[in-house]
């Protein structure tokens, strides 16, 4: 889809177009690709899945969604079976950083031998499709130089990734939009990373509370971001740049809270996103929670 037509259906309106703006949107979300593959980033059910992994799969398949993002791709062997059984796809998986900074001491942890290699030859053999450098240390990221480091590693762990017909993806979180000297992280993966080695999974989330605007990414990297996680922000939420900082009652679940997901979920169409995962890093119930978010979803495609 063109800027033009993008800018028409997600930009902001004026008050003499904005019902027929409103209308356009409506349309647009009615026919949305993501709905009937809707995906699941199973870190919202973390200590449901290491409780009871066969009861939360099967609540997860019955909320209505149609495939689950692993934490981990050591996952596979327990959850793979498990998730076919129930009717869940598992396309994507988040990886080991370590692997990449080396870092093993920050883990508290000899370095267990694991390679790139490992990681794509599992990948490749599982049918995993999409690989995510998802997280790393603050130790690991405390300069832009360690920024340009890891694009650099990303760039040669793409390129192998290529080879063997898997995609790598970097999910952001909102460290990266901390101003640092004179640039961002962010602004330095872009820069360095080549896009054919390497695609951005956008949390939307995470930057919107990095003080950054969800739609204004996708559209300036819109040739860059091929998988996209849906999660609200609490209303009252301030700007943080430490995740660890966040306060728990800051996630919701999608619609409750201050994010447009009708213009999201219209921009992500305009710029081929594949994939949509629902997450929320923190809740009261998260069986729950995944419900109201893919109730949400339904009412507004």
């Amino acid at each position: 889809m063109k800027r033009r037509r993008f800018v028409q259906l997600v930009g902001a309106a004026s008050a003499s177009h904005l019902l027929a703006c409103s209308s356009k949107m409506d349309q647009a979300v009615k026919g949305s690709q993501y709905m009937d593959n809707l995906g699941l980033q199973i870190w919202t059910v973390r200590n449901q899945i290491a409780e009871d992994p066969v009861a939360t799969l099967k609540a997860i398949s019955e909320h209505g969604y149609q495939q689950i993002e692993l934490m981990n791709l050591d996952q596979l062997e327990i959850l793979g079976p498990i998730a076919k059984d129930f009717g869940l796809d598992i396309n994507c998986s988040h990886i080991n950083w370590t692997v990449l900074t080396g870092r093993w001491d920050l883990k508290k942890m000899e370095n267990p031998g694991i390679t790139t290699d490992h990681l794509i030859e599992k990948a490749h053999k599982h049918g995993i499709s999409h690989m995510i450098y998802a997280y790393w240390f603050p130790d690991e990221r405390s300069s832009l130089d360690d920024y340009k480091v890891i694009a650099d590693k990303l760039n040669r762990f793409g390129e192998d990734c290529n080879k063997a017909d898997v995609k790598l993806g970097y999910h952001n979180h909102s460290f990266e939009f901390k101003p640092m000297e004179d640039s961002t992280g962010w602004e330095v993966l872009m820069n360095r990373v080549e896009k054919d080695k390497m695609f951005y999974e956008l949390d939307v989330f995470w930057a919107s509370i990095g003080n950054q605007d969800p739609l204004g990414i996708m559209e300036d990297a819109k040739d860059k971001i091929g998988l996209l996680h849906l999660k609200d922000r609490k209303k009252e939420s301030g700007i943080q740049y430490d995740e660890s900082k966040v306060a728990k009652d800051a996630f919701k679940e999608v619609g409750q809270g201050m994010l447009d997901f009708k213009k999201i979920i219209v921009a992500a169409e305009a710029i081929g996103v594949e994939y949509c995962h629902v997450e929320q890093d923190e809740s009261p119930d998260p069986l729950v929670s995944i419900g109201q978010s893919q109730t949400y979803l339904k009412t507004i495609s």
